[in-house]
Formats: structure tokens, C-alpha cells, sequence
């Protein structure tokens, strides 16, 4: 077998890598779940060549739900499994990933489309979609990065006045550009810039139909170093000032995007 390895390195095709692991996690203390494990994760990537992987992911969850309906009945605990298949490749100035998944829960809590101010348990949601991402190296200082992801979720319960997911859009994506230069201090500053789409979504789970319009906004951001272990971070949500609703409840409980929101942060390192 040793033997057999060396001769694959020589001619250029290292050996075949593969890694799996598994994580379960019990919630001790309370008698309902006691000893049940809580989250459980099983993965495994299987490196195809130095440039290309592929990983798969399963799992499960289980968490109690607090509070009770607008009948009175305590909720029961959320309960969900799903997986998740995908492969990553990487080449000189290049990094691609690509994953599908397919996620099932029962028991999620949204708004009650009787009562929008209880919570009711929707009896089955089902998540499946594609997520891309991809880095680039434009020049030896520049880097474009953009993620999309298209998600289907939708509900099975007819209880509910429509399938679709609250505030769950079908699309979504981001895109930056990031650059790297020395104005002269001897160490790098970085700054970004890009765009932040999220399409648009089921904003009611009554007979209103409430789907709220999908929107734009520009974010930037930069690091600068002071010293070696100082460095100060500024960031600029919704340049632009755009105003959009982020999330809702129902017709009449709509939440609004934050506006232009500034924020500064000093990191230390030592």
C-alpha cells in the first residue's frame, strides 16, 4: 500500500485524502430531553485531487419551544433533520464552492394568521436550495467575492393561507471587491465595497397575500492598522440611505431597514 502511494505522488496524482466526523450534543437538566442528544452532525469531505472536494453533511435537531398558542396548548418541541452535498474547487487566483441542501423541520413557530399576536407551530417546513460561492483574485492587491443562494422553502401546513416561508426570500446574493495597499505606513489597509440583494418574500402568513418588494444596498468598509496589535475598523451599512422593509409579522407589522448606519470597532492583538 505504501508503495503504491509513493508511486501515485510521483506521477503527479497524490493520494486520495478522506476526513469524516461526527458531533452530538445532549442537553442535561431538563426531564423531557435528558440523555436525547440535542444536535447531531455527521460529515465527511473526500479530497478528489489538491484543486477539487466534495463533503456531505446530515443532521438532526431538537429544541423546545417556549410559550403557549392563543388557545392556551404548550407548543411542542421543534424537531428537524436534513443534508447537505456540495464540492469546492480551488486553482491559482480561484476559489468556487457549490452546495445543495435540503433541510425539514416540524414544529417552527411564526405568526398565528388568526391572531398576529400569538405564535402557532407550522406542521411540517421544507428548505431546499443551491448556494455558490466564489473568490477572485482580479490583480495581486484586489479580490472580487460573491455569494447567491437560492432557497425554496415552503410549508405544508393548510392551516396556513399560503406555503410560503415568512421572510424567506427565493433569491438572494452579495458581491464585494476588497483591496489591499500600504499608503506608506509600512502596513496594509484594507478596504471594501458592494452590494447586498435579497429578493423578495412572503411578509404574512394570512389571506392578505403581503409579499414584501426586494431591495438593493451598498455597504463599505475599512481596516487600518495602528500598530502591530491595534487595528481600527469602520463600516458603512446602506450607503445610500435606501429605504426598504426588512421583515414583517403581517400587514400591519412591518419592520423597516435600518438607515444609513455608521459603525466604528478597534481590534487588539497580541
Amino acid at each position: 500500500m505504501g508503495g503504491d502511494r509513493s508511486a501515485r505522488s510521483r506521477r503527479g496524482h497524490p493520494p486520495r485524502r478522506l476526513s469524516a466526523a461526527a458531533r452530538a450534543q445532549s442537553r442535561q437538566g431538563d426531564d423531557r430531553v435528558q440523555g436525547r442528544p440535542v444536535n447531531f452532525r455527521l460529515g465527511a469531505r473526500y479530497a478528489v485531487s489538491d484543486a477539487l472536494s466534495v463533503h456531505t453533511n446530515w443532521g438532526e435537531s431538537f429544541q423546545l419551544n417556549s410559550g403557549s398558542g392563543a388557545g392556551g396548548v404548550a407548543f411542542a418541541p421543534e424537531q428537524g433533520h436534513g443534508y447537505e452535498i456540495g464540492a469546492a474547487g480551488r486553482w491559482r487566483g480561484v476559489d468556487v464552492g457549490l452546495t445543495w441542501f435540503d433541510i425539514k423541520k416540524s414544529n417552527v413557530l411564526t405568526t398565528d394568521p388568526n391572531d398576529a399576536n400569538f405564535l402557532a407551530p407550522v406542521g411540517s417546513l421544507t428548505s431546499r436550495g443551491v448556494e455558490f460561492d466564489a473568490s477572485l483574485r482580479l490583480a495581486a492587491r484586489w479580490q472580487a467575492v460573491v455569494n447567491y443562494a437560492w432557497t425554496r422553502a415552503r410549508t405544508d401546513d393548510r392551516s396556513f393561507a399560503t406555503p410560503l416561508a415568512l421572510n424567506v426570500p427565493d433569491h438572494s446574493a452579495t458581491a464585494f471587491i476588497v483591496h489591499r495597499f500600504d499608503p506608506g505606513t509600512g502596513r496594509d489597509w484594507q478596504i471594501s465595497g458592494g452590494v447586498a440583494y435579497v429578493g423578495k418574500r412572503s411578509g404574512a402568513t394570512d389571506a392578505s397575500g403581503l409579499m414584501l418588494p426586494d431591495y438593493v444596498k451598498v455597504k463599505a468598509s475599512a481596516d487600518i492598522p495602528l500598530s502591530r496589535a491595534l487595528t481600527v475598523r469602520a463600516e458603512v451599512d446602506n450607503l445610500f440611505d435606501e429605504r426598504y422593509a426588512q421583515s414583517s409579522y403581517n400587514s400591519v407589522w412591518i419592520y423597516p431597514g435600518a438607515p444609513r448606519t455608521v459603525r466604528a470597532s478597534l481590534r487588539a492583538e497580541f
